[in-house]
């Protein structure tokens, strides 16, 4: 559906149907420039999002993301419809599929609602007040939208956005998994306490360089398509250029609460549109098969090294081992059992939740930390149980008053003397029956 609402999207520029896959295919596979980090750092590995956005074919294994994605073309189909039939129904389904945004993916609405308000202003002169109908539609549907989903529960969800300019550029070049430049910080905490303003205004703009040259480097081309072409399609393209202007600003000025690195959600609508911009540049161009053919190794390259890059993906991986014992709790325990799961496990991605279907005692701190709950207490409960496994009066207690069922731990961990029979075994995984248990 994506692919298909993208090439009737490249349809509304008069493509013909090879260039409109190459539209699909530029917005969803062209990748940033990361490659080149392991010749600019040397001992280094990279991968898509070395440059802080993350890159669409790295994203759409994301259900959400996905959803979000079709949501941003189809309601960029909309208004572009309402641009070529001068009829402001089509203004009112595009407020319409951009305030499900909200619902889906907030960061991807703001940038795009904001371009779509200020569109609705610039048609008072063609349409008069009614063009601001369906701005209005949209800030009605969008915050009725946001207060019917949102948790507004917890400490975490305070005001979403700080103000915080320059922080995702400082932690591109300061995190060694992004793009780390060796001395970088050093120096401008030495020109800082120097007070030497226009070394750090020179460090600032190198920032800004990096971020826009490494996320988007062959696709920077889109952007002399739309200035090119801006007389023949003034509105499309004012658009596409503040839909990819406010998603590139917002991530450099303010970062979302309670998770700053959410920012980089943001830059998803420029990245979006940038690729797609860049196919409509090769469109455009005589020589346009020659360079997409030139250029579709080193997509290739990127492509096979960032997004089949098993190391990206290995804590989503379970072990076979795992896995066993995993369903041999799914398949031989009552399923209101209680689950104390080892740390070493590292339960985050909720495995036992998900594979045995059975609840656990402590997830892991990523939920509670969304909802703005304190879980410290739990974890160090976790923490000291597993610690303690030859106290035999500490562990009966933590299983009597939280009503313990089984004790889901590593081989280093013998809960035999507390009492517990070892029920399953591998060579990863021990599985201990506790005398509270439902099991018969």
């Amino acid at each position: 559906l994506l692919s298909f609402v993208i090439f009737k999207l490249a349809k509304t520029f008069n493509l013909d149907d090879f260039w409109s896959i190459i539209c699909v295919i530029t917005t969803l596979f062209v990748g940033s420039a990361a490659f080149i980090k392991p010749l600019v750092i040397k001992n280094s590995t990279w991968s898509g999002n070395a440059f802080m956005l993350d890159q669409p074919y790295d994203q759409l294994i994301n259900l959400h993301t996905g959803i979000g994605y079709i949501l941003i073309i189809l309601g960029t189909l909309f208004v572009f419809r309402w641009f070529s039939s001068k009829s402001v129904k089509f203004g009112y389904l595009a407020a319409v599929a951009i305030s499900l945004l909200f619902g889906v993916k907030i960061f991807f609405a703001i940038p795009i609602s904001l371009a779509f308000g200020i569109i609705c202003l610039f048609r008072i002169k063609e349409d008069g007040f009614r063009s601001l109908f369906p701005a209005l539609l949209l800030l009605v549907l969008s915050g009725s939208i946001f207060l019917i989903v949102s948790d507004r529960t917890g400490s975490g969800h305070n005001f979403p956005l700080t103000f915080r300019p320059g922080w995702l550029l400082t932690k591109m070049v300061e995190d060694p998994e992004r793009f780390s430049v060796e001395g970088f910080y050093l120096k401008y905490l030495h020109y800082q306490s120097k007070g030497n303003w226009l070394r750090l205004t020179q460090m600032e703009i190198e920032k800004i360089c990096l971020y826009l040259l490494g996320n988007f480097w062959i696709k920077l081309l889109g952007i002399i398509y739309l200035i090119k072409s801006y007389q023949k399609q003034r509105q499309q393209n004012l658009f596409l250029l503040l839909c990819i202007l406010i998603s590139l600003a917002l991530p450099l000025v303010v970062t979302p609460q309670p998770d700053p690195f959410n920012a980089v959600q943001f830059g998803q609508v420029a990245i979006i549109f940038m690729g797609f911009t860049f196919g409509l540049f090769l469109s455009s161009i005589k020589r346009g098969k020659l360079l997409l053919a030139l250029m579709i190794p080193i997509f290739l390259f990127i492509i096979g090294k960032d997004f089949f890059n098993v190391r990206k993906f290995h804590e989503y991986i379970v072990n076979k081992d795992e896995y066993s014992a995993l369903q041999y709790l799914k398949n031989n325990s009552d399923k209101y059992s209680i689950i104390m799961v080892d740390p070493v496990f590292d339960n985050k991605k909720m495995k036992v939740s998900a594979l045995a279907e059975r609840r656990t005692f402590y997830t892991g701190g990523n939920i509670a930390w969304l909802l703005g709950i304190d879980d410290s207490y739990r974890k160090n409960v976790q923490s000291l149980f597993f610690a303690s496994a030859s106290d035999s009066g500490y562990i009966k207690d933590i299983v009597n008053q939280y009503g313990i069922n089984y004790i889901y731990t590593s081989l280093s961990t013998d809960f035999n003397q507390v009492g517990y029979p070892l029920v399953y075994s591998n060579s990863n995984v021990s599985i201990y029956k506790t005398e509270t248990s439902l099991l018969e």
